[in-house]
């Protein structure tokens, strides 16, 4: 197949270069796309959790508080009970004499079970338990003559004011909060109420659903209920200053030595997520003071939500970015597609050259380009075989047809890149030659034919017939029509003046 002359199909590479560009471009734009659209998902989410876990921590908090309350309340209202004061009077009037507690005993009972109180008992001013009742117990008399003098709580009642500690009970051993009241009889201190309650209660409380992680921490900054037994007696930051107190309120556990450290691990526009140096994480924090603002609600809530949704808009971006890159390949191959139907529809399928079409859309465009002195010059030149019948009449039409896609290829090798080749039917071909002054265009037609001549002597197989050409420059306001009949007269006169020559048309 001849090689045509500016009617070339595009090139693979370039094709291919056209689809990388365009594949590129649209990576590019889900990139762009991609980053903002997972920069604001990641946003709203994060803010969406903050406030979700900011709610929960106001309702533990708001649960705690009004437990406490309650816990508070209870001892000051005992204190205030005839009772207890009828007893604390008659063991100080006669220390020596047996406590007779039982019905005191029997009232604290009944007291714990309708507020799901642990334990409850009664000090003399020396700290030494008077009465008592305890469901954290197998024999509550057993809290009967121990001694609390030297805890916190009782200390803070001896001084005259509402105490309040967590603890470890000594008989229990269950981590506790201890609630104290001072009795006081005509001024005087007589003794202390306490109440205590295990942290079970105030752990239950932690728990509102959502799986979130729950601490609350006393004014140490030791956790003294949590959702998760492994945060349990861990301090909450740096153990700075150590920690101080009085007795052994935390037994033998050292908080200091497994702390929790919430280190800033992420922003996602002004929320701030959270690990620890152990991996754990990361999360996003809330934290409220209690009303005593002594003790503090911390929850955490894991980001999975934000990796969540980041998964996601990955997932669609990669499937958008294929689906793109398909429609990219199915839209190039569809161009390829039709630009291929386009060149074949202006291709001669014997001769590889432009067909009739071609030339008629080409000559037109270039006229009226010349018209417009886009173009300086275009000459018409129209080839024609001479006693080409022969060859079919015989040879055959099979010889025929290859002598003509021998010609086209030696009139495709004799001719410029920048000229247009076309064979307008049978055994008549045409040249537009550009931007040649007339002399030139003459001296280049007759360099054609030389090169046509040599080629067609050193050709073996079939003969090479002569070829007469007619040759027409375009005038300013020349029709194509005319351009052709001038140029086509120019071939005939050659024909007629001997064949295998060239004639050059004369100016009208």
């Amino acid at each position: 197949m001849v090689t045509t002359h500016n009617i070339e199909p595009e090139n693979t590479s370039s094709r291919s270069r056209w689809a990388a560009a365009w594949t590129l471009l649209w990576t590019l734009a889900i990139v762009v796309a991609g980053i903002w659209l997972i920069d604001g998902s990641q946003r709203q989410t994060a803010q969406h959790l903050q406030q979700t876990i900011d709610r929960q921590a106001e309702r533990v908090r708001d649960r705690i508080d009004s437990d406490l309350d309650l816990l508070r309340a209870l001892p000051m209202v005992l204190a205030a009970q005839a009772n207890a004061s009828t007893l604390l009077m008659d063991n100080l009037r006669n220390p020596d004499e047996p406590v007779r507690s039982s019905s005191l005993n029997a009232h604290y009972a009944q007291i714990a079970r309708m507020a799901d109180i642990d334990t409850i008992f009664l000090t003399n001013a020396n700290g030494d338990i008077l009465a008592a009742h305890s469901l954290t117990t197998s024999e509550p008399q057993q809290l009967l003559g121990q001694n609390a003098s030297d805890r916190d709580y009782f200390k803070v009642a001896k001084a005259g004011q509402q105490g309040e500690q967590f603890a470890i009970a000594r008989l229990s051993q269950t981590p506790s909060v201890f609630f104290s009241s001072p009795v006081i009889e005509n001024d005087v201190f007589v003794g202390v109420v306490v109440v205590k309650s295990s942290l079970n209660r105030l752990r239950h409380l932690l728990d509102i659903g959502g799986n979130p992680r729950a601490l609350l921490i006393d004014s140490q900054g030791v956790v003294i209920a949590a959702t998760d037994d492994a945060d349990y007696l861990r301090r909450a930051g740096k153990a700075a200053p150590p920690l101080a107190f009085s007795d052994q309120r935390y037994g033998d556990v050292n908080p200091d030595r497994n702390p929790i450290i919430f280190e800033p691990a992420r922003q996602y526009g002004g929320v701030v997520s959270y690990r620890t140096p152990a991996g754990e994480g990361p999360y996003i924090k809330s934290t409220r003071r209690l009303n005593d603002d002594r003790w503090t609600i911390c929850l955490t809530r894991s980001t999975q939500p934000i990796v969540s949704i980041t998964r996601q808009w990955r997932v669609a971006l990669t499937l958008a970015w294929l689906v793109g890159a398909l429609v990219i390949m199915l839209l190039i191959r569809s161009v390829r597609h039709v630009q291929d139907l386009n060149r074949l529809a202006n291709i001669d399928v014997l001769s590889g050259l432009g067909n009739r079409r071609h030339y008629e859309s080409i000559v037109d465009s270039l006229c009226d380009a010349h018209d417009r002195s886009r173009v300086q010059h275009v000459a018409l030149a129209l080839f024609d075989l001479d006693h080409f019948k022969r060859v079919n009449d015989e040879l055959g039409h099979a010889a025929g047809d290859r002598v003509l896609e021998q010609f086209a290829e030696r009139l495709s090798a004799s001719t410029r890149r920048m000229d247009h080749l076309f064979r307008l039917g049978g055994d008549e071909f045409a040249a537009l030659i550009l931007e040649l002054t007339p002399k030139a265009a003459e001296q280049a037609v007759l360099g054609i034919q030389a090169r046509l001549k040599i080629a067609a002597n050193d050709a073996e197989d079939l003969p090479q017939p002569g070829v007469s050409i007619g040759l027409a420059y375009h005038r300013e306001g020349e029709s194509p029509d005319a351009l052709y009949r001038r140029a086509d007269q120019a071939m005939y006169a050659a024909k007629n003046s001997g064949r295998n020559r060239l004639h050059v048309a004369k100016p009208e």
